[in-house]
Parts: C-alpha cells; sequence; structure tokens
C-alpha cells in the first residue's frame, strides 16, 4: 500500500474513490507516467541486453560482471 501512495506522490498513478455504493478505490496511469513508457522500455531493454552478455561472459562498453 506504501508503494502506491509513493507513485501518487511523484505523480504517477491518480487515485479514483467511488463514493456510491461500497467503497471502491481504484488508480489509473497518469499522462506523466504514460509519457516514461519508451524510456523504461529501453532501460529494461538495455538491462536484458547487459544480463545476456554478462551470462555469455562478454561484457560491452567496459561494463563490469558482476
Amino acid at each position: 500500500m506504501m508503494i502506491l501512495k509513493l507513485l501518487e506522490a511523484d505523480g504517477l498513478i491518480q487515485r479514483i474513490v467511488d463514493p456510491q455504493g461500497p467503497p471502491k478505490v481504484e488508480y489509473e496511469v497518469t499522462e506523466l507516467a504514460s509519457s516514461l513508457k519508451e524510456i523504461l522500455y529501453l532501460i529494461n531493454e538495455g538491462g536484458e541486453e547487459k544480463l545476456a552478455n554478462s551470462q555469455s561472459g562478454s561484457a560491452p562498453f567496459g561494463w563490469a560482471l558482476n
């Protein structure tokens, strides 16, 4: 639950409370979070590439193998 509050405070998600009926809370991704999708995709792709290279024994760009 704390992560949701942090994401909301950072403006990445929006909390929507439905006051009718039993209590219901939904979260949706904000425009800011949507704008980061391409960057996060590229970071993930780079991480997967680094992992594959570290498993094969070659490390591009002088990355240390840990």
